[in-house]
């Protein structure tokens, strides 16, 4: 991986870890050098820590929680209006359980709560929904453009759903979102977007200067996709930023070819 890309993979750790604490990425400038490694695992820490607060009075709810009806907690999560008790709730009461109140519970809810859950939270929760309840999940986050949301709930879907939810995403949400992914994760969905998407994408890049967002995208690409990109920028009505984008798709194409 270049220092380039390495770079782009802690500022996008850096948004994450501030929407997790509520502060702006400038407040976080000073981790600019920590790899993006050790903040992700830090980011973590700190998001099990959040679910697991106040433990002792969320497992006296979870034991009365193990014998009352799904319509009863659900209604009683409901009633609390708290995302943040629903993940500390999920968390106590067994994924079985867990699953069957979400089931229950609005698209809004669950993706307001899908921002306090910790990554184990997400493989087994996000990742045990029903794949209409998935993409709902990922419309509302999109709608509410929380991009790092929705960047650590793609990390949770499964396999045969993804492209589903690649297809449900428009372009901002697409750009957004990709560049706060997991490395690996965030290559899976570049090579799973079909060609088609590209000179939309580059538009948007354009448009909005999210020369970050592309060149993290363009570290992705499939040598198709790459030429492709090659070909969408020389479609582009404004020639003035063809230099600096051909740099980006020509330079990073190289780091995962």
């Amino acid at each position: 991986m270049s220092p380039a890309i390495e770079q782009l993979e802690t500022l996008a750790e850096i948004r994450k870890l501030a929407h997790l604490l509520y502060v702006s990425p400038e407040r976080l400038a000073y981790l600019n050098a920590v790899p993006d490694t050790e903040l992700r695992e830090v980011r973590d820490r700190i998001a099990r820590t959040l679910v697991v607060a106040n433990h002792a009075r969320v497992e006296q709810f979870a034991l009365g929680a193990a014998v009352a009806p799904t319509g009863v907690m659900t209604r009683t999560v409901s009633w609390t209006d708290s995302p943040l008790f629903a993940a500390r709730v999920a968390g106590a009461i067994g994924t079985g359980k867990a699953l069957r109140v979400a089931a229950e519970l609005p698209p809004y809810f669950l993706a307001a709560s899908a921002a306090y859950l910790s990554a184990d939270q997400r493989a087994t929760l996000i990742g045990g929904l029903q794949p209409t309840v998935i993409r709902r999940v990922a419309a509302e986050l999109a709608r509410c453009e929380d991009w790092v949301t929705l960047a650590n709930t793609v990390v949770a879907v499964p396999v045969e759903v993804l492209p589903q939810i690649i297809s449900d995403l428009d372009d901002v949400a697409l750009l957004e979102s990709s560049f706060l992914m997991d490395p690996e994760v965030r290559r899976h969905v570049v090579r799973q977007s079909p060609l088609d998407r590209i000179p939309g994408v580059i538009r948007l890049a354009v448009e909005r200067e999210n020369w970050q967002q592309f060149q993290a995208l363009a570290g992705c690409m499939t040598p198709e996709q790459s030429e492709a990109a090659v070909e969408a920028v020389g479609r582009l009505a404004d020639p003035s930023a063809h230099g600096r984008l051909l740099r980006i798709i020509r330079t990073n194409s190289t780091d995962t070819q």
